[in-house]
């Protein structure tokens, strides 16, 4: 089952849907893909998604140097990400936060790159 939905807040819905246990994975340009476990059964399910930002490690839904800050202090261990926030502030997309990763958001911030 496949649904393109636009916008930022929309309802959706996929119709005669099988009872089972599904993933729902939502993706959106520039955004962290979420992966959802939805039960089906005889009734309508509701579920509500939330994508963010690629880079929005706060998640106030821009990208500045709050961002920017967490990611360094991060790296230097001094603040612990969710799994949300790890997806979010690898920027590189290669499996980890590390320096890269801040100095891509802060490329970013200074114009020089577009996000991956």
């Amino acid at each position: 089952y496949e649904t393109i939905v636009t916008g930022n807040t929309v309802d959706y819905y996929f119709a005669d849907v099988a009872p089972g246990t599904y993933t729902l994975r939502v993706m959106k340009k520039n955004h962290v893909t979420r992966e959802y476990t939805v039960v089906v059964g005889n009734s309508s399910v509701i579920q509500d998604v939330y994508l963010c930002l690629l880079g929005d490690v706060n998640e106030d839904g821009l990208l500045n140097s709050a961002d920017y800050s967490m990611i360094v202090a991060h790296v230097k261990c001094n603040v612990v990400f969710d799994d949300v926030q790890k997806s979010a502030a690898d920027l590189t997309r290669d499996g980890v936060v590390d320096a890269f990763d801040a100095i891509y958001l802060d490329l970013y911030l200074n114009s020089k790159v577009e996000l991956p």
